[in-house]
């Protein structure tokens, strides 16, 4: 009988796209009384569209109640033309749409958020978004497999995901603390030296076998 080799395979960490390990993050650049939160996804995801429909239409207005000048800034491709409608006319939503760089994106906002409920695979932009600095607010769905994470807050229902959002856009100590936790994490378990060192040793166990 032939030999039968076991074909290899490796776990390759999650990484985020873009310049995602960056620098300590400071407060966001600009002066301003207004917070603004982030969310970055393509929105004409059906996924995506359900989740942050569900943000802007039930839990928003619950954040601008205590925060008047509060802005929600979405990026990313938009939704289809009905939902994107109703964003438009909800006072403090910005629709972005796309953008050439994503960092002054994030690099102006105060939170992030990742309000999706279903959907398959990882949420590389709550990666990305812990890596680019920020503090994450995520339903239970976005935050599963993310456990090395510590630092993401999670909410399953309107009125506290809305509480998540507010105590963070009032407390700096918090988004500091969780900013520095997020960094070290992402070190530890997302880093692109990490995921090079996976790949490396899938590639020299393959050529071993070659041998």
């Amino acid at each position: 009988m032939d030999d039968v080799t076991a074909p290899l395979s490796v776990e390759l960490p999650n990484i985020a796209f873009g310049a995602a390990e960056k620098e300590k993050r400071s407060e966001p650049n600009e002066a301003s009384t207004s917070t603004i939160f982030i969310g970055v996804a393509q929105f004409r995801y059906r996924a995506n569209e359900e989740g942050f429909d569900w943000f802007v239409t039930q839990v928003w207005p619950l954040i601008r109640n205590k925060l008047p000048m509060a802005r929600l800034r979405l990026v990313g491709m938009p939704p289809v033309r009905r939902v994107l409608a109703r964003w438009r006319k909800t006072p403090g939503v910005e629709v972005v749409g796309q953008v050439e760089s994503i960092e002054p994106e994030y690099a102006d906002a105060t939170v992030a958020i990742a309000p999706i409920q279903r959907g398959a695979g990882t949420k590389i932009k709550v990666i990305e978004a812990v890596a680019m600095g920020l503090p994450c607010v995520c339903s239970p769905h976005a935050a599963q497999g993310l456990d090395a994470l510590s630092g993401l807050l999670v909410a399953d229902n309107s009125p506290s995901f809305a509480d998540l959002c507010l105590s963070l856009a009032n407390d700096p100590g918090s988004r500091a603390l969780l900013t520095e936790r997020g960094k070290r994490e992402i070190d530890e378990h997302f880093s692109r030296e990490i995921f090079a060192g996976a790949v490396g040793r899938l590639l020299h166990a393959s050529l071993a076998l070659r041998k």
